[in-house]
C-alpha cells in the first residue's frame, strides 16, 4: 500500500474460508484519482455494501443491489481470521523449519520455505533426477489412493492425503506443497506432536511413492481410487 499498490486479500487458502471471499485494500492515491463513473461499470460485480462508507461517492455510482452471498463468504471466514488472530509468523515458521528436519536427504529437498509453505522436490534415488510436473501429477493423484495393492509399505500405504497441487519452478522441474492453514496452525500450537506426526506421515508416503514411482506407473491400474 505505501508503494501504492492495490493489496488482494481472501478468506479462504490460509485461513480455510469458503471460496471466493476476496477483498482489496486499495491505496488512498489511487481511491483519489479513480472516477465514479469508472467504478459504475462494476455494478454486476459489486454492490454499495461491498464498500465501506468512507467511498460514498463509489457506493453511489452503483446499482442498489444486494450480495448476499459475499458477505455470507465473509462472515464465514472472518470467524477463523479472529480466532487465529493471536497467532504469530515465529508459530509459522517454526513448524516449517521442523517438518524441513524431517524430510528424507535422499529423495526429497525442501526446494523453498515460505513461512508456512513449503515446496518439495521429489525424486526416486539421489542419483536421479529431479520429477518434472508430469510426473508429480501423478504421485499427487496417488497420494489420495490407497497403493497397496501395488506397493505396501504399511498403514501409510493406505492412507488417503490431499496437498498442494505441482507447480512448475524450472524448465524440468517442479514442486509438491505442503500449506499450514489456520486449522493445522491451531492444531500445531496445541498439540505440536500429534501435528508434526500428522506431517511425518505425509513425508512418508511420499518418499514411498517416489522411490517406488515406477512400479506403480506400471500398475496403476490396480490402484484404488478415492470414494466419491
Amino acid at each position: 500500500l505505501d508503494k501504492d499498490c492495490i493489496v488482494l486479500i481472501t478468506g479462504s487458502k490460509f485461513y480455510r474460508g469458503p471460496p471466493f471471499s476476496g477483498a482489496l485494500f486499495v491505496p488512498k492515491k489511487l481511491l483519489k484519482a479513480t472516477p465514479g463513473s469508472l467504478v459504475a461499470e462494476l455494478s454486476e460485480f459489486l454492490c454499495p455494501d461491498d464498500l465501506p462508507a468512507s467511498l460514498p461517492e463509489w457506493r453511489a455510482a452503483l446499482k442498489p443491489n444486494t450480495n448476499n452471498g459475499l458477505a455470507l463468504r465473509w462472515e464465514a471466514a472472518l470467524s477463523d481470521m479472529e480466532a487465529s488472530a493471536s497467532y504469530d509468523v515465529a508459530t509459522a515458521e517454526r513448524w516449517a523449519s521442523q517438518v524441513a528436519a524431517r524430510l528424507p536427504a535422499s529423495n526429497i529437498e525442501c526446494f523453498e520455505s515460505r513461512r508456512c509453505i513449503l515446496s518439495l522436490r521429489l525424486r526416486k534415488s539421489k542419483d536421479d533426477p529431479w520429477f518434472d510436473v508430469p510426473d508429480l501429477r501423478l504421485i499427487y493423484a496417488w497420494l489420495t489412493m490407497d497403493v497397496s495393492d501395488v506397493v505396501d509399505f504399511g498403514p501409510t500405504a493406505k492412507t488417503l492425503i490431499s496437498i498442494g497441487q505441482p507447480v512448475q519452478v524450472a524448465e524440468k522441474s517442479g514442486v509438491l506443497r505442503l500449506a499450514l492453514g489456520v486449522d493445522s496452525l491451531d492444531e500445531y500450537t496445541r498439540t505440536p506432536t500429534d501435528a508434526l506426526a500428522a506431517d511425518s506421515l505425509i513425508i512418508e508416503k511420499l518418499q514411498h511413492l517416489a522411490i517406488n514411482f515406477d512400479t506403480i506407473k506400471a500398475n496403476q491400474d490396480k490402484l484404488k481410487a478415492p470414494a466419491a
